[in-house]
């Protein structure tokens, strides 16, 4: 079997952070099968992977929230209330103690490190984890308004939050630059591309304009087994792209013209699509299957 090296991951658990090193085992070119226009059903190929532990972190928290990583190791929330940082080496670089700090995954942006939380977004130093900004998604006395993962596109920060609420802000300063109420909830993670943002509500998804919040474009998509969409590009055209009950639908990130929907097997709890390497749609859900 011939076994190389794929790629490095790390994977959070309850209790646990812990980094892999995945191998895989290609399947044999002979008798391999490729994407295909036509109706007819091939048997898909087959990746076998295996894990080596590389390095291992106890966290005194029931739970762990999702990874985060980039070349200087990884960042994780923890037990809501604080965020870790993790060389690649799996020596601690920095904790910083952050109430509310919500499970998603941080986003990694540059020397920022963004972090959702159950009434504000926080900016910490991605090399020592000192708060750079914080700005609050409710007032006191209101409830909580839990955030989305934020996305960065340029000097923008766009944070959406359970209520329907869509904000720009300086990515610098933290400082509002634009606030936009959309007409449903919205629980899913947005994404940014070519200067548009793109937001999936209730049965729609909206895409906005970064600098100014200002709808471009907007569109049915179904109530049932909505992922958050991903972006990606295909020559120089930017895409955006998602999963509903039992179909993909991509569309021109601009003008929100369809350009492509195929059929998709059945799942009612799609994840957020990939956009590989290989110029593939990696579409997960949570039966494990992709």
């Amino acid at each position: 079997m011939n076994k190389k090296k794929f790629v490095a991951a790390t994977v959070a658990t309850s209790l646990v952070l812990a980094a892999l090193t995945l191998m895989r085992s290609d399947p044999p070119s002979a008798g391999s099968t490729t994407a295909s226009t036509s109706n007819t059903t091939t048997a898909p190929n087959r990746l076998t992977v295996g894990a080596r532990e590389r390095w291992r972190i106890p966290l005194d928290y029931q739970v762990v929230g999702l990874p985060a990583a980039d070349s200087r190791g990884v960042v994780v929330a923890a037990g809501e209330a604080e965020v870790v940082a993790v060389a690649p080496t799996g020596a601690t670089q920095w904790r910083a103690p952050l109430a509310g700090a919500l499970y998603r995954a941080p986003r990694l942006a540059g020397d920022a490190v963004l972090v959702a939380g159950r009434r504000s977004i926080t900016a910490l130093g991605r090399n020592d984890g000192t708060t750079l900004w914080s700005f609050a998604t409710a007032s006191d006395g209101e409830p909580d308004d839990l955030m989305n993962r934020p996305v960065v596109d340029g000097e923008v920060v766009v944070i959406t939050t359970a209520s329907g609420r869509v904000r720009g802000l300086d990515r610098r300063t933290g400082t509002l630059r634009w606030e936009t109420l959309l007409p449903t909830a919205s629980t899913a993670e947005p994404a940014a591309i070519n200067g548009v943002v793109v937001v999936v509500g209730i049965g729609v998804w909206t895409g906005l304009d970064v600098a100014t919040g200002a709808v471009r474009w907007s569109g049915d998509i179904g109530i049932i087994g909505t992922s958050s969409p991903v972006a990606y590009r295909v020559g120089d055209r930017a895409l955006v792209a998602l999963a509903t009950d039992e179909h993909l639908l991509a569309v021109d990130a601009a003008s929100g013209g369809v350009v492509w929907t195929a059929a998709a097997e059945q799942s009612q709890f799609f994840q957020v699509p990939a956009f590989s390497e290989d110029a593939e749609l990696l579409v997960p859900d949570h039966w494990g299957r992709v």
